[in-house]
């Protein structure tokens, strides 16, 4: 009975569809609802997939070759969350961008395991989008880091939205990585990365000199207002502290968060972190932790 119904109250019904998925058996029942399954108005506003069971990749999978024959579209947010590595997934995400208008979308969410963070790098390089917010992690590590090989992508893909982009949540991206692009994030207000030893960020900008590591770092994020820093490595907390140190930096960043895998009082102690806030301009909040924490009282 459906079929019979116009296109416009065909497309009002098939709004009502909470889950992208679940318009898969349409693309395969005849042309008309397969292009409709894949309409711009059904996918214009912020949509959320799952990609949880074979299912859901195989759906995927089917969905990306619909999109590839699909007209422009003009999707404003995106969130994929992928429990496994698909081979499906990146397809997906490229058939998607592919047939987007350059004007959008401009907030991506992405949490997928690292082992499949390789390939949607590819795919982000290749589709770029003015994006405004990314979220890119692995649910279920906060401590991985990227792999070598994924560097230039990332940086390509980094490079093509360094003007448009205001929070960037890359906890598996080493933080140096980021100071090999050519020009400033001018508009990044929120900021997550992985903080590694400073042996292993050594650039030949900044060579083994910790100050002129946050001096760089603070040139290219000139208005960060929230950091959040994931340690890689024990080895990491010297590198940290160095940032607390430098009363030349601020007033800059308001608000700095530490997450680790070990115990923050291990290697830091509270009446650093309060000397710290009582001597940077503008520092407002540190937190190390649930009960590591210090707060400016007179803000």
């Amino acid at each position: 009975m459906l079929c019979v119904l116009p296109d416009e109250l065909l497309l009002r019904v098939l709004k009502f569809i909470d889950n992208p998925v679940d318009l898969v058996p349409l693309t395969i029942t005849c042309r008309r609802l397969r292009r409709l399954a894949v309409d711009w108005t059904l996918w214009s506003d912020a949509i959320g997939i799952e990609a949880s069971s074979n299912h859901a990749a195989d759906a995927l999978a089917i969905l990306a070759k619909a999109f590839e024959q699909a007209g422009p579209q003009r999707t404003s947010a995106i969130t994929i969350a992928a429990t496994h590595t698909y081979g499906s997934v990146p397809q997906f995400l490229h058939a998607f961008l592919q047939c987007q208008q350059l004007a959008y979308p401009q907030h991506l969410q992405l949490y997928a395991p690292t082992t499949q963070h390789p390939s949607l790098l590819k795919t982000l390089s290749e589709r770029p989008c003015p994006w405004v917010e990314c979220t890119f992690r692995d649910p279920k590590n906060d401590y991985a880091v990227l792999h070598p090989d994924s560097k230039t992508n990332l940086l390509r893909w980094l490079d093509s939205c360094r003007t448009t982009l205001e929070i960037l949540e890359l906890p598996a991206c080493p933080s140096n990585w980021l100071m090999m692009i050519d020009g400033h994030f001018t508009k990044v207000r929120s900021l997550a990365l992985a903080l590694e030893p400073l042996g292993t960020t050594t650039t030949l900008a900044t060579g083994s000199d910790p100050q002129r590591y946050w001096e760089l770092f603070r040139e290219k994020f000139p208005r960060l207002r929230h950091l959040t820093l994931h340690l890689t490595q024990d080895s990491a907390f010297p590198l940290f502290k160095s940032l607390l140190s430098n009363r030349s930096l601020f007033p800059w960043i308001e608000r700095i968060t530490i997450v680790s895998q070990e115990d923050p009082k291990k290697f830091i102690h509270q009446h650093e972190l309060h000397v710290g806030l009582m001597r940077l301009d503008g520092l407002l909040r540190i937190t190390a932790g649930w009960d590591l924490i210090a707060l400016d009282m007179n803000s």
